[in-house]
C-alpha cells in the first residue's frame, strides 16, 4: 500500500490517496505505469463485493479498495510506503478485483 496522485474523473481534481498496487513485480521493475486500486475513507456501498475494508495508518480506522476502480498509475505519481497488506488481506483484493473484471 502506497500514497499516489490520482486524477478525478474527467480529468478533475487530483487527489492524494492510499493505493494497493496490484501489477506484478516484474512489470513493476521495468515498466512506466503500476496497476492499482484507489482506497476511499468514504464507502457509501460497503455491500458491494468490489469493496474491501483495509486498515491504512491508525489501528481500528478502516478505508475501502474500491475494486471497480483498478487503474494505472504513472510510477511518478506514487509516493510513500505505508504498509504491505498480509496474505488474506491481499486475497480479498486479487477477488474483488476478479470479481470486477468478469473472472469470477
Amino acid at each position: 500500500m502506497y500514497w499516489a496522485s490520482i486524477e478525478g474523473k474527467n480529468g478533475n481534481l487530483t487527489k492524494r490517496r492510499p493505493v494497493v498496487i496490484l501489477s506484478n513485480n516484474k512489470c513493476n521493475d521495468h515498466g512506466n505505469d503500476l496497476t492499482v486500486v484507489p482506497m476511499t475513507s468514504h464507502d457509501k456501498k460497503e455491500w458491494m463485493p468490489t469493496h474491501v475494508k483495509l486498515m491504512v495508518n491508525t489501528p481500528g480506522e478502516l478505508s475501502t479498495a474500491k475494486c471497480e476502480y483498478l487503474t494505472t498509475v504513472p510510477k511518478e505519481k506514487v509516493g510513500n510506503y505505508i504498509r504491505t497488506l498480509n496474505p488474506r488481506e491481499l486475497e480479498r483484493v486479487t477477488y474483488a478485483s476478479m470479481i470486477q473484471i468478469g473472472i469470477i
